[in-house]
């Protein structure tokens, strides 16, 4: 019978409403504290020295966004029983308007580090989600371990859970590929940032793995706004000079159309707007990139006038257009992006964009 069990005054669980277990032993019941609904976990009084751990974790990092509220912790003979705030998995992903955000529950599975330590001894039986240096006894472990297991749980979200990076698809497992450094990322060819930035994250050589603030400010993440942004003070920076290096350079970006014909990939409501006299004396060369990024420039520009313009205008918002762009031409982003950081990334127009100090 689905009867709950009251510990105290303040908690409640009930036994038949399993709804998580965890690496370390912990079961995971529905449940309530205080009157409020919960997740509470359960913990053998033998693991006590995991379960202050635990609570240790959890009332030092209280309050924080990306971690899950802990209410409090009760005992018995046997378990002890620590009351949260439920969410279905070990990393919950809330979305909202304009923003997503993650939410760890597991602390058992962390370790708090003292203030510039990097070094990590203990380790994790989640092989699928570990770089080689933490599944080979005997190798340093630090920090690094974390961004290649960010960029597993950047997989998981992007593809809802299809994918992962040393998935080869030949049946071998994922742990033995993490070791002999056998990946396979064909299915983030459509959103190469992500492909740029898990592609560092999942290097053999943890020394060269981008940091928690390298991440926080790739292109993966940026905003729209960010990324028109962006685009508008590149084709700025390149109109000064058309002969400099840099310009060239972003002439010479191979965005894979044919013929080298970027007008024919458009849309026909784009290419009829480029008929009209006003546009017709922009005089695009449609085999120049350059010119792809001012015809950008100038729609983000002028977008308003052409929903007042054309009834059919399909893009309500230089965010639509923004996102038209980036799937019509996937790669001309991240290429771009590549030769700014190669040219002028200490620029003042862009050094924001490297600034781990900007949120973008």
């Amino acid at each position: 019978m689905d009867q709950p069990r009251v510990i105290s005054e303040k908690l409640t669980y009930f036994p038949e409403r399993k709804i998580g277990q965890e690496s370390h032993g912990g079961i995971v019941f529905e449940g309530s504290y205080e009157g409020r609904s919960v997740a509470i976990k359960r913990l053998q009084q033998a693991n006590v020295k995991l379960v202050r751990k635990e609570i240790e974790s959890l009332i030092k990092s209280d309050e924080h966004e990306n971690i899950v509220r802990y209410y409090g912790v009760e005992q018995d003979l046997d378990f002890f029983y620590i009351a949260l705030q439920r969410v279905p998995e070990d990393i919950l992903i809330f979305k909202g308007p304009g923003r997503v955000r993650a939410k760890i529950s597991d602390m058992a599975i962390t370790k708090l580090l003292p203030h510039n330590i990097y070094s990590i001894t203990n380790r994790c039986d989640a092989k699928d989600w570990q770089p080689a240096e933490r599944l080979v006894p005997g190798q340093h472990i630090s920090t690094a371990v974390d961004m290649f297991s960010i960029s597993c749980i950047f997989s998981f979200c992007i593809t809802d859970g299809r994918s992962h990076p040393f998935n080869t698809h030949d049946g071998r497992e994922l742990h033995l590929n993490i070791i002999e450094n056998k990946m396979e990322l064909k299915f983030l060819s459509h959103f190469p940032e992500a492909e740029d930035l898990i592609s560092k994250l999942i290097s053999n050589d943890p020394k060269s793995r981008p940091t928690a603030a390298n991440v926080s400010i790739h292109p993966m993440l940026w905003k729209s706004d960010t990324r028109i942004s962006f685009i508008c003070q590149t084709n700025s920076k390149a109109r000064k000079d058309l002969n400099s290096t840099f310009s060239q350079a972003l002439n010479n970006i191979n965005i894979g159309v044919i013929n080298s014909n970027w007008k024919n990939t458009l849309d026909d409501l784009i290419k009829m707007d480029m008929q009209t006299p006003i546009q017709q004396r922009c005089n695009y060369n449609v085999s120049s990139i350059l010119d792809l990024l001012r015809l950008q420039r100038n729609l983000f520009n002028h977008n308003d006038e052409k929903k007042k313009l054309y009834q059919d205008w399909k893009w309500g918002e230089c965010e639509d257009l923004e996102s038209y762009f980036a799937n019509t031409f996937p790669r001309l982003f991240i290429e771009m992006y590549k030769i700014i950081f190669q040219y002028h990334k200490q620029d003042k127009d862009f050094k924001k964009y490297f600034d781990e100090s900007h949120n973008l």
